[in-house]
C-alpha cells in the first residue's frame, strides 16, 4: 500500500522535492543569477500552491486557510513580474503539486459537486482542514528559506513599503511574509495528521494498484455512478443482492482471520482486541447473510447491470485470494492476510451506504415486489431501509476495532473518517456519540 497512487502520496513526493530544493547546496560564484533562479521558481511554487489552498478551501466555512489563500494572492500579484528562467529544481516540485491538484480536482465537477466517491470530503471541513494545514506547514518552511535566501539585504514588510517587484531579492522578501499566515493555518488544523482526502485515488482507478485494492476501487466507482439518484432507470436489485454477498465474504474471512489471531497472541491484550473484532465481523456477516437472502426472494424492474455484478464476483475472488493462508501460516503470512482482510473491510459501509437509497428507489416506484408480485408499501419499505442503515452502522464499528488491533490499518485516514473517530491526539477515541462495544469475556479477560 506504501506505494498506492493517491492525493497523500502525491502531495508528500512534492514536499520532498520542494524541501530539496530549498536546502541544496549555496553555489559559491554567480550568487545573483542562482539567487534570481530561486526567486522564480518559489514564486511559481507559490503560486500553485495558492491555487490549490483556493481549492481546498472552497466548499467549506471560512477558516484561516482562506485568510492563507489570500495572502497569497496579494503576495503572488506582486511578483508575478519576476523572469521565470528555467526555475531550477522547483519546476519539478511545482508540476508534482499540479499533479496532486488535478488528482483531487477530478472529485468534483463544475459547481463543486461530487462526481466520484470521494468527491463528498472537499465539503467536509474537519478533513480539508487537516490536508490544507499540511500545506500551509511547508509554507511555513519556504517562508523561513525565502528570509534566509534573501541574504543580508532582507527587510521585513512593513506597511508602506513596497520593493520593487523585479528584484529578486524583493521577491523572496514578499514570500518570507507569507508566514503570519502559514503559521496561523498550521494552528488551526492542529496536531491531527490524518486526513481521508489523503487516501484519494485518480477518479478512473490506478492500474498500478494490486489487484484487491483495484478491484475494491473499482466497486466503490461503479456503485457510486450506478446508485445516483439522477440516473433515470436503477439497476436490479440483483446487484444490491451481489454487494450483501460480497459483504459476507469479507466479514466471514475477517472474523476468522481475526479468531486465529485471538488464539496465537502472546499478549493478552491484543488477543482481547483480536477477539472482539472476530465476534463483531462475525455477528456483522450474519447480518449481511440475512439481507442477502430476503433480497433473494424479491423480484425487479431495472437494468441488468453484469458488468457491476461481475466486477463483483472479481472482487470477491481477489479478496479470498489475498487473505487465503496454509494450515500452519507463519505470524507473517497471517499479519499479511489480516492487512488484506482490513483493507476490504473499509468497502462495507460503502457497500450499505450507496445500497440503501436505490433499494428503496426500487420499493417506492413499484420496481421491487416479492416472490408472488406484491409490491413494498411505505412501512415495509421504510423497514427495509432501517436495515440498511443498521448494517451501516455495524461496518462502521467494525472499521473502528480494525483500528483498535495491532498490525498496519491501510488506508488508515479513511478508516478514521468511517469509523467517526477523532485524531487529533492519535488516541483512537470515537467522536460518534454512541458508546463502543463493551470487551466480550474473551481470552486475556
Amino acid at each position: 500500500m506504501a506505494d498506492r497512487l493517491s492525493y497523500g502520496t502525491v502531495m508528500a513526493e512534492a514536499q520532498r522535492l520542494a524541501i530539496t530544493a530549498m536546502w541544496r547546496p549555496r553555489p559559491e560564484v554567480l550568487i545573483n543569477r542562482w539567487r534570481a533562479e530561486e526567486a522564480a521558481g518559489a514564486a511559481a511554487f507559490l503560486g500553485a500552491t495558492g491555487r490549490h489552498l483556493r481549492f481546498l478551501a472552497a466548499g467549506i466555512p471560512r477558516n484561516r486557510i482562506h485568510d492563507l489563500a489570500e495572502t497569497i494572492a496579494t503576495i503572488g500579484a506582486g511578483i508575478q513580474e519576476i523572469p521565470s528562467g528555467a526555475q531550477g529544481p522547483w519546476l519539478a516540485a511545482t508540476r508534482t503539486l499540479l499533479i496532486a491538484h488535478d488528482l483531487l480536482a477530478a472529485q468534483v465537477g463544475p459547481e463543486l459537486g461530487p462526481r466520484g466517491p470521494d468527491g463528498y470530503l472537499l465539503s467536509r471541513s474537519d478533513e480539508v482542514t487537516v490536508a490544507a494545514g499540511r500545506v500551509a506547514e511547508l509554507l511555513l518552511t519556504v517562508s523561513q528559506w525565502a528570509r534566509v535566501t534573501a541574504g543580508p539585504g532582507f527587510r521585513p514588510m512593513v506597511p508602506g513599503y513596497r520593493p520593487p517587484t523585479t528584484s529578486p531579492t524583493n521577491a523572496l522578501t514578499r514570500i518570507a511574509t507569507i508566514a503570519s499566515a502559514a503559521r496561523a493555518a498550521a494552528d488551526h488544523a492542529g496536531a491531527r495528521r490524518l486526513s481521508a482526502i489523503d487516501d484519494v485515488t485518480p477518479l478512473l482507478g490506478d492500474t498500478q494498484a494490486a489487484p484487491l485494492d483495484q478491484s475494491l476501487e473499482r466497486i466503490r466507482g461503479l456503485l457510486y455512478r450506478l446508485t445516483a439518484p439522477s440516473r433515470p432507470i436503477p439497476p436490479r436489485h440483483h446487484l444490491h443482492q451481489g454487494c450483501a454477498n460480497l459483504a459476507v465474504v469479507i466479514t466471514g474471512r475477517l472474523g476468522e482471520l481475526a479468531h486465529t489471531a485471538a488464539s496465537t497472541s502472546n499478549d493478552d491484550h491484543s488477543a482481547a482486541l483480536w477477539w472482539r473484532l472476530s465476534q463483531h465481523a462475525r455477528t456483522t456477516s450474519d447480518h449481511w447473510n440475512t439481507l442477502g437472502g430476503r433480497l433473494s426472494h424479491m423480484r425487479s424492474f431495472g437494468t441488468a447491470e453484469l458488468l457491476a455484478r461481475r466486477v463483483l464476483a472479481e472482487a470477491s475472488s481477489d479478496y479470498q485470494h489475498a487473505t487465503r493462508t496454509p494450515a500452519d501460516a507463519t505470524q507473517h503470512e497471517l499479519g499479511a492476510a489480516l492487512t488484506a482482510a482490513r483493507r476490504a473491510a473499509l468497502l462495507l459501509p460503502d457497500l450499505a451506504a450507496f445500497s440503501e437509497p436505490a433499494v428503496a428507489r426500487l420499493a417506492r416506484t413499484g420496481a421491487l415486489v416479492d416472490a408472488i408480485g406484491t409490491r413494498m408499501d411505505g412501512p415495509a419499505t421504510a423497514a427495509l431501509s432501517g436495515v440498511y442503515r443498521e448494517i451501516e452502522a455495524d461496518c462502521r464499528t467494525l472499521v473502528a476495532l480494525c483500528l483498535t488491533v495491532p498490525g498496519p490499518q491501510p488506508l488508515a485516514g479513511r478508516a478514521r473518517a468511517l469509523a467517526f473517530v477523532d485524531t487529533r491526539l492519535d488516541l483512537g477515541v470515537a467522536a460518534d456519540p454512541r458508546p463502543s462495544p463493551a470487551p466480550p469475556d474473551g481470552p486475556g479477560l
